[in-house]
């Protein structure tokens, strides 16, 4: 018998698909939002835009692609863009990622970190050390 529920996926979009995404968006965004860390936030109308200066959000800038990408290019790997939008009932439903969280991936992940460690465990050795 087969199973009544079905797993929505989103489709896996490839970089410039998902900055095209962000492109059309910046126009009617009235600013945007860097914590200086990993998150990013587009202010799509005056309520949000007014939430996040009454929040002290540094980082505000006009709209501007090459600022956006600079931000996103330093940030952790955390890093994601949302668009959010006023949205009385469900303020929830007023985020949409234009860029999630690992949706591109980190120039340092297959790279030592900081600390001299990379992605991999040096405790646990692999195959080719295994015999």
């Amino acid at each position: 018998m087969q199973s009544e529920t079905t797993n929505e996926t989103t489709p896996i979009l490839a970089p410039d698909q998902l900055w095209a995404r962000v492109e059309a968006t910046l126009p009617r965004a009235k600013a945007m939002y860097f914590d200086g860390c990993h998150k990013i936030y587009l202010a799509m109308d005056d309520t949000e835009n007014a939430r996040f200066v009454a929040e002290d959000w540094s980082h505000t800038n006009a709209p501007d692609i090459d600022l956006l990408r600079a931000w996103f290019e330093e940030s952790c790997q955390l890093r994601f863009i949302n668009a959010v939008t006023t949205n009385v009932e469900d303020p929830n439903a007023g985020y949409e990622h234009l860029i999630a969280q690992f949706d591109i991936a980190y120039a340092d992940d297959d790279e030592a970190d900081e600390d001299g460690a990379s992605g991999a465990s040096a405790d646990i050795p692999n195959e080719d050390e295994q015999s």
